[in-house]
């Protein structure tokens, strides 16, 4: 499992979705960077919705892009809000069935893009998210660090020239402790 960019584009149609099919939409996602084949056919799969399929076809032209950039640069961060979506927050994900992983990823995503709590519940999902939560008030404070333009610029400050030092001279002592 390597860690992925996540952009608020896969979260629009995951928000859209009931927890079970967001569940199912976020596998493929998954599935679908790690290189794996996924197709969908909602008149074969009576799970699929034309909504699901329309939604993975909005996003899957991004994805392969964002496949392509190989983790480097790819034009979407510019474009859209974004989090490193770290293996820890997938191998969470990977514990929990597609309703309960889809509830959970709704969790991770309303509270980087929408900064809403999730409200206190007796959810495996919760119980994850409250595992997470630390990494993602990191993720926050580096996009909120970020907007306001990163790391301050270093002051340039012109090379000083190589100056000789003047000899000083000597203090000298008059016989009779007065000075010079």
């Amino acid at each position: 499992m390597k860690p992925f960019t996540f952009y608020d584009i896969y979260y629009t149609p995951l928000k859209a979705l009931d927890d079970k099919h967001a569940g199912k939409f976020f596998r493929m996602i998954c599935d679908f960077l790690d290189g794996k084949q996924v197709t969908i056919d909602a008149e074969s799969d009576a799970e699929i919705s034309p909504e699901f399929e329309l939604y993975w076809e909005s996003i899957s032209g991004d994805l392969e892009t964002y496949c392509k950039s190989a983790g480097k640069s790819c034009g979407l961060d510019k474009r859209y809000k974004h989090f490193p979506f770290l293996p820890f927050y997938r191998k969470a994900f990977t514990y929990l069935s597609d309703g309960e992983g889809g509830a959970f990823v709704k969790m991770l995503c309303a509270y980087i893009f929408e900064s809403k709590q999730p409200e206190k519940a007796e959810t495996d999902a919760y119980k994850y998210f409250s595992i997470c939560k630390r990494k993602l008030d990191e993720s926050k404070q580096r996009m909120e660090n970020g907007a306001k333009g990163g790391r301050p610029k270093k002051i340039k400050r012109p090379p000083q020239k190589n100056r000789a030092i003047e000899k000083a001279e000597p203090f000298v002592r008059k016989e009779d402790g007065n000075l010079p």
